[in-house]
């Protein structure tokens, strides 16, 4: 993370005075008139309905957003689906979140992190309804009357359980598929996947699979339609994109920006105001831009109506020259953490002593509050202080001692363990890692030196440190960034995972992942299962955790129908905009249009 706040010279300001000059045409008694309210009803996961008053929706106006890379793909067989960003707009799941669960509904769901949503907040979205009809067996019923965009060679067709079919084919028989080709093979974990009629798909999974069928398949993958994969082979070719979604691609420049027109015939209506059909607004402008600092200007002068994922250091300058912007902080869900190889019994971490005392070495909660500014959670990592986490999550106060002694500072018993595994005079030691995280492993470095530990950067170039992290060609420890992502945090613990940097192979962490995966219809015993495993991890010490820092989303007063939500759904990432509606004059009287 960088240090320091970056200053930026920005286009003239409308000051808020200004604004409030040109308010709105009066009412009878002389006050402004303000915005017409109407009655909306949600219900919540026990039955319970909310109803609370709501701005009446209008339609119009292009959205305006960013991204710092551009799609690498418009096909998601070809590339990972969270680097083929516009088919998050174009191309629609089986399921997805339930927006009326969400802040605008009910408040039991925040839509802001990338994990499988809970069941009770999950909706229909090309799947009306599913069902688990045994613990092996999914059957989904497809939602008729849903069309493709009208471009050919589908020409507004309907879509039916042919092109569902003929999706999970084509991610099958695509040899670069990341769903069915990478390490895991998950396309070992079908049985079956059969279509008894054109409105319904059933997939029969091997044992304990039905977990990784359920969250890649059901909420990663974007259905295509048949016909046009087999005329183009793939969809790999913007000018090809066709999808049921609210939104069509028109155009796309390669790293500078891509545009999207209103679907006028999108099946969808607003869950909270049921009269109105999906989207609001007419249309999207993505604009791909790389720079963070270019960016956020873009967001402080108003070329762009939000942003999200904001690092703490530059929401810091914003709150102080913007405080126009609407904003939220919220946990990132993502931490750095020191790995260091468990697997080399000759390295000194092997001994779980050392392992501790290296972590103890490290004021960990002082690199809160100045590192980071304060914008941390201490322990955020693999469960974080979220109320999606609230069943597995233990606050640092009531974890066993052995737990929440490697989280607290202790130098001088850094040292006694060195001592006693044999290190009464420290070692040398070399961690790979790249130029953002030279700043925080220096720091790492000074502390360790205290209790006689040496410290080497191997800095790498960014393309280099990727091939050597998962290529594990470092040879003793790499600093890299974790996801508190239950239950993918897992993966960074247990063998043949990707993410396992550390390369863990824990006899009790192997059975709890089993376990989350066999389980996977028993969700209360699954936390149960990781709340009692997560005291266990941290005592390991298998990895040095540092503090989890906040993020920030921002939106300008204009962007109505919104509360800072990011991702609504697992891979959803950007699923929000078709229920989101603009106040076309506000946007005009606060920045001119």
């Amino acid at each position: 993370m960088k240090k320091g706040i970056t200053l930026f010279v920005v286009s003239c300001f409308m000051v808020l005075s200004l604004v409030l000059a040109s308010s709105a045409p009066a009412g009878k008694e002389g006050k402004a008139a303000g915005p017409e309210m109407v009655k909306i009803k949600a219900t919540k996961i026990d039955g319970t309905v909310v109803e609370k008053m709501a701005e009446k929706p209008k339609y119009g106006g292009v959205l305006r957003q960013c991204s710092s890379t551009g799609p690498l793909s418009f096909d998601n067989a070809l590339r990972h689906i969270s680097v083929c960003e516009t088919l998050h707009l174009t191309n629609e799941t089986l399921l997805k979140g339930d927006w009326a669960k969400g802040p605008q509904g009910t408040g039991e769901a925040g839509w802001l992190y990338n994990m499988m949503p809970a069941r009770e907040t999950l909706a229909g979205c090309l799947a009306e309804s599913w069902e688990f009809t045994d613990s092996n067996t999914i059957v989904f019923h497809i939602r008729k009357g849903v069309h493709w965009h009208d471009k050919p060679p589908t020409n507004g067709r309907e879509m039916t359980a042919d092109d569902v079919l003929h999706t999970l084919k084509h991610l099958m028989r695509t040899s670069t598929s990341v769903y069915f080709n990478d390490d895991t093979k998950y396309f070992e974990s079908f049985e079956s996947i059969v279509m008894p009629d054109k409105w319904t798909i059933v997939m029969k999974c091997r044992p304990g699979t039905i977990g990784t069928v359920f969250e890649r398949y059901v909420s990663f993958m974007r259905v295509l339609p048949h016909d046009a994969l087999e005329q183009y082979g793939n969809m790999g070719e913007w000018k090809n994109s066709i999808g049921t979604g609210a939104f069509m691609l028109t155009d796309y420049v390669p790293e500078s920006a891509a545009t999207f027109v209103r679907n006028p015939a999108y099946w969808m209506k607003d869950p909270l105001h049921p009269a109105n059909q999906l989207p609001y607004v007419d249309g999207i402008k993505l604009f791909i831009i790389p720079d963070v600092s270019t960016r956020i200007a873009a967001l402080r002068t108003a070329k762009v109506d939000y942003h999200v994922w904001v690092a703490w250091e530059e929401a810091a300058s914003l709150l102080k020259t913007t405080p126009e912007l609407k904003h939220l902080k919220y946990p990132g869900l993502t931490v750095s953490a020191l790995c260091w190889r468990v697997d080399k019994p000759e390295l000194p971490w092997s001994d779980l002593r050392v392992r501790r005392a290296l972590s103890m070495a490290v004021d960990m909660k002082k690199i809160a509050d100045t590192y980071y500014g304060g914008q941390a959670d201490l322990l955020a990592w693999p469960a974080a202080p979220i109320p999606e986490h609230k069943d597995m999550y233990t606050p640092i106060g009531e974890l066993p001692e052995e737990s929440r002694e490697v989280l607290t500072y202790n130098s001088e018993k850094a040292k006694q363990l060195l001592t006693a595994a044999g290190y009464p005079g420290g070692f040398k030691a070399e961690v790979l890692c790249h130029k953002d995280y030279v700043d925080i492993l220096s720091i790492v470095k000074d502390y360790w030196a205290k209790v006689g530990v040496d410290l080497t950067l191997d800095v790498k170039e960014y393309g280099t440190y990727t091939s050597m992290l998962y290529g594990r060609t470092y040879k003793q420890m790499v600093m890299a960034s974790l996801g508190s992502y239950y239950p993918l945090s897992f993966y960074y613990s247990v063998p043949m995972q990707a993410w396992n940097y550390s390369e863990i192979n824990d006899p009790r962490l192997n059975e709890a992942y089993k376990v989350v995966w066999d389980k996977y219809l028993d969700e209360p015993f699954r936390q149960k299962t990781m709340k009692e495993t997560i005291p266990y991890e941290l005592g390991q010490a298998y990895k040095l955790l540092f503090p989890g820092a906040h993020v920030y989303n921002f939106w300008w007063p204009w962007l109505k129908g919104y509360s800072g939500e990011r991702i609504v759904g697992f891979y959803h990432l950007t699923d929000m905009q078709q229920y989101v509606w603009l106040d076309q004059a506000l946007r005009e009287k606060m920045a001119g249009g």
